[in-house]
């Protein structure tokens, strides 16, 4: 990765550009988890392009407290799941704020001749089979999405997000564009949104506190086998305030 990031201290990356560069995860930073500290990350006003992570995280892996704000991603990809962020451990908090993502999403190669080149130079592993899941983002964390641009990226589950909410976490996305995510190969599900589980819930003021919320939403032009906006597997969804399903089409079921 172009940054590595494993000892209990707070990273901050502020108004600059990383690009061109591969990995087995987190393509351009990695961060790992920390039991014995609070160490967080802190991502603004950056830019990542053109980076691939053979693995998970085209450009960003993350296992701690982050925050991103009015970043820029494009031209990213992974091998497996997050073509552009993952996040992981159902502790942590992943904050996003002012995003614009326009990548090509979690492939099975390198999306370009340029990183296929610096793949196969650096001799880092492949998959010989992958998941493809979660295009954009791919996230076991309590998620926060808003004010921002997700666009243009594949996968075979999520195309553009795939969330897992084992842990009863939840995932709230608010005034957010999720658009032109095409699910990939065949038996595709989830073209916008792809939610694992979610612990199930008869109160009112769990779901506020659990499962996944679209708030004042746009999830447009998305295609899938099966839900071409949102795929939930089990839980609970909550889609209110004006969200807005248009121009999304599936191949079988669930066509919004």
């Amino acid at each position: 990765p172009g940054l590595v990031v494993t000892g209990g201290l707070t990273l901050i990356l502020n108004g600059f550009t990383v690009k061109d560069t591969v990995a087995k995860h987190g393509a351009a930073v990695y961060v790992d988890k920390l039991d014995f500290s609070w160490s967080n990350v802190y991502v603004e006003k950056m830019s990542f392009a053109n980076t691939y992570a053979t693995y998970d995280g085209g450009a960003l892996y993350l296992a701690r407290d982050s925050s991103i704000v009015e970043s820029k991603v494009s031209g990213c990809g992974a091998g497996n799941r997050g073509g552009c962020v993952f996040a992981r451990d159902h502790h942590t908090w992943l904050n996003v704020h002012g995003l614009t993502a326009d990548a090509y999403g979690a492939l099975e190669s390198a999306p370009t001749e340029t990183l296929r080149s610096l793949v196969a130079a650096a001799g880092i592993p492949t998959l010989d089979e992958t998941t493809a899941r979660g295009g954009l983002v791919y996230s076991t964390v309590k998620l926060r999405i808003t004010n921002s641009e997700l666009t243009n990226a594949g996968g075979v589950k999520g195309a553009c997000v795939y969330v897992v909410g084992y842990g009863s976490q939840p995932s709230y996305f608010t005034n957010t564009t999720l658009k032109g995510c095409k699910g990939t190969k065949g038996k595709s599900f989830g073209g916008a949104v792809y939610a694992q589980e979610n612990d199930l819930s008869s109160s009112e003021a769990d779901w506020r506190s659990r499962g996944l919320h679209l708030i004042g939403c746009v999830v447009k032009d998305c295609t899938a086998h099966s839900g071409a906006g949102v795929y939930t597997a089990r839980g609970s969804l909550w889609i209110r305030d004006g969200s807005v399903f248009e121009g999304n089409s599936a191949a079988f079921e669930g066509g919004g």
